[in-house]
């Protein structure tokens, strides 16, 4: 019976796409908490906009409602003569966050430009609160807000990135068991000792992305042309192989008491970080993509199968 796996260490939401908007909030209808104050100016959508958005100030929307649960593209419409950013906390989810990467002409005059983060939604009414990021800055002038579909499956992509997500269809943590097809293989007392064992170390086709934005599409697929990547041997560990190999991966990295990464307020690994630092901007969060096709023994058929990883120390996916 032919079985193939694929791995995905450290994933991400590469796949986002924006479909169709469904929902436009208006930053002047919003709940204000100051010094957020309503401004008129024409050339803003509906001539009014929401500035003084400074330290302590608010923008909530309340009853917000979308058709289905899942993950939204929230696009923020701003202006603003600096690279500032804002939070953006969905119900009790934890907070995005969106930085402004393309500045304005001005602070008060349109034209606006946008910038996107994506929010978790359930199904009906929800509540949106958009504030200044870091706490004690300013954030950019708000002219609207919308709301689009994606074509994300909400039970997957950015989970990795959830630190409320500890495990999504695995099973239930125990005890090591497995089953013996007679009382000797139980007195033996180990797994290999099993019929119903098999070890998959070995050879498997490797992928290396330095962030998840680079990982190769569709590598789930079991007809995937995986030709081109590298055999590496599991169980290892990818940085010392990259070494060992002259490869321009990431490199080993040893921390004792400090993060690798910019502790944000939701301990997302793909904050902004220093230029000198080792895992910097360029390399924020690297994936490992893995493949294998294995056979398993004919009389496994009409067993349950289960598959263990051993050691895959982050986050990571299985599909197969």
């Amino acid at each position: 019976m032919k079985a193939w796996a694929c791995i995905l260490l450290l994933g991400g939401m590469s796949a986002v796409k924006a479909q169709e908007r469904i929902v436009t909030l208006e930053a002047e209808d919003a709940e204000l908490t100051l010094p957020a104050v309503v401004k008129s100016v024409p050339g803003y959508s509906q001539n009014q906009y929401v500035g003084n958005n400074d330290n302590g100030s608010s923008i909530v929307f309340r009853d917000v409602d979308v058709p289905d649960e899942g993950i939204y593209e929230f696009k923020i419409y701003y202006t603003s003569v600096e690279n500032r950013s804002v939070a953006v906390k969905a119900n009790d989810r934890a907070e995005t966050y969106a930085t402004v990467v393309n500045t304005t002409d001005n602070w008060d005059l349109p034209p606006v430009d946008s910038m996107s983060t994506f929010l978790y939604l359930r199904q009906g009414g929800n509540t949106i609160k958009i504030m200044p990021y870091p706490v004690g800055s300013g954030g950019p002038n708000l002219d609207k807000f919308e709301i689009w579909t994606t074509d994300v499956d909400a039970s997957v992509e950015g989970a990795w990135d959830d630190v409320n997500v500890t495990n999504i269809n695995r099973e239930e943590a125990h005890t090591l068991s497995i089953s013996y097809a007679d009382a000797a293989g139980v007195r033996e007392g180990s797994l290999e000792a099993s019929p119903y064992y098999q070890s998959l170390n070995g050879t498997w086709k490797f992928h290396w992305a330095k962030d998840p934005a680079s990982k190769p599409q569709g590598f789930e697929q079991p007809d995937y042309d995986d030709a081109a990547w590298d055999d590496i041997a599991v169980p290892t560990v990818w940085q010392v192989y990259g070494m060992r190999n002259g490869k321009n991966w990431d490199p080993p990295l040893y921390v004792n008491v400090s993060y690798p990464f910019v502790p944000t307020a939701t301990y997302s690994v793909m904050g902004d970080r220093p230029s000198d630092w080792t895992y910097n901007n360029d390399m924020k969060n690297p994936v490992g993509s893995y493949r294998r096709e294995f056979t398993l023994p004919a009389d496994w058929e009409g067993r349950t199968v289960y598959v263990r990883f051993n050691g895959a120390g982050p986050g990571y996916y299985i599909c197969g």
